[in-house]
């Protein structure tokens, strides 16, 4: 999905592609210290929809 948003350059769709790659880092991260695989989605796409939402509102108003 990141690389079809840069070759379209559609700044969204890259936006959302590294929020998942950034939510999957995430998951394997916190899997060595253990918890349920429901508190690693929430953080890890949590912290994927932060990084899109902060990326969108930051493309929006600068260009």
């Amino acid at each position: 999905m990141l690389l079809i948003g840069v070759l379209t350059r559609s700044a969204t769709v890259a936006l959302l592609g590294g929020g998942l790659l950034i939510a999957k880092a995430i998951l394997n991260i916190l899997w060595p210290e253990g918890g349920s695989v429901y508190r690693r989605s929430l953080i890890g796409y949590s912290v994927a929809a932060i990084f899109w939402l902060g990326g969108t509102i930051v493309y929006h108003f600068a260009g």
